[in-house]
């Protein structure tokens, strides 16, 4: 059974819907019930859903503490498969949310927690997202907020793909050992106090390829560029920061790191690493004031700088590649 409730929002009413513990696949017809400008709120406990819930229409889905979204999709359709899929609106909200793998391993999973999809202002906010190969991707989202989630994944954590202005502050990102924690194309962007914990490359500047999403493979329409990195912490990776691929006109500025087996930061010059050619990245800057001395830094590609306290690779004995 759906709760329904009625709430004056600025002289009108939107109807708040509550979805009671023990739900089976009841989300998608909750947020139909609480229309344009409603909520959706998941009792604490399990809730299952056993494919994609598209979210069409602008609302909150909110978790109660303990509220646990279970997210299964057994679809042979090629490409992401998310338990959450935010489309074509403006302003929709998913906040304390658990979104996780099901536990029993004959039940297919949903591969990645959340995509956003031609949404523009969508907020993600302080919810746990575990087990999924992908955690967040954004793909033409403009202005999102990304704040306070815990995401452990096996593939790449959160992904802006296209997007500009978006705002990824204060998560805990982990599990992707050979992926990345953030990776990042789009205009604009800020990220701070983020922690990367044992991913591939920690916070990639770069141009985002190879997701398919609606269908359709999509790759960032511009690379990294104007974004903010600051005080952000990347533990345990092959490089804590990386920018190349075109990224450019990025400051990198007061970022913790350790236990990185590369780079703390590279800058990186034309390249071809990852097994195809990149452009070289240009005009970053990486900032380290004192209390953020000592990190390792690799400075090459065009027209990069690094400034303050930090420990240079010198490219003579450790060429650029």
């Amino acid at each position: 059974m759906i709760v329904l409730c009625a709430v004056s929002v600025l002289g009108t009413h939107a109807a708040a819907v509550v979805v009671p513990a023990g739900s089976v696949d009841q989300l998608a017809a909750a947020i139909a019930e609480a229309g344009p400008g409603g909520e959706v709120v998941l009792a604490a406990g399990l809730h299952q859903i056993s494919g994609t819930v598209m979210v069409d229409i602008t609302v909150s889905i909110v978790g109660e503490d303990g509220a646990i979204l279970e997210s299964a999709n057994s679809s042979v359709e090629e490409g992401v498969k998310a338990a959450l899929h935010i489309i074509g609106v403006d302003g929709a909200r998913i906040e304390n949310l658990t979104i996780q793998i099901p536990v029993d391993p004959n039940v297919a999973p949903a591969n990645a927690g959340i995509v956003i999809e031609n949404a523009s202002d969508v907020q993600i906010i302080d919810n746990q997202i575990t087990g999924h190969t992908n955690g967040v991707l954004v793909e033409h989202g403009d202005s999102a907020l990304l704040r306070g989630n815990a995401i452990q994944t096996t593939g790449h954590v959160i992904v802006v793909i296209n997007g500009n202005d978006v705002s990824i502050q204060d998560n805990w990102l982990s599990g992707a050992l050979t992926g990345t924690g953030l990776w990042v194309g789009g205009e604009r962007g800020d990220m701070s106090g983020n922690t990367m914990q044992g991913c591939g490359i920690g916070l990639l500047l770069c141009t985002p390829r190879g997701f398919s999403i609606s269908g359709e493979v999509r790759m960032a329409e511009t690379p990294a560029t104007g974004w903010m990195v600051y005080q952000n912490n990347a533990v345990g990776g092959a490089w804590g920061y990386l920018a190349f691929d075109g990224s450019n006109n990025n400051i990198l500025m007061n970022n913790a790191a350790s236990l990185n087996t590369n780079y703390d930061i590279e800058l990186g010059g034309e390249s071809s690493r990852f097994g195809f050619v990149t452009p070289t990245s240009f005009d970053n800057t990486v900032i380290q004031g004192l209390k953020y001395k000592g990190l390792k830094v690799k400075v090459c590609g065009t027209n990069n700088k690094a400034q303050g306290y930090v420990n240079l690779v010198d490219t003579t004995l450790d060429p650029c590649f």
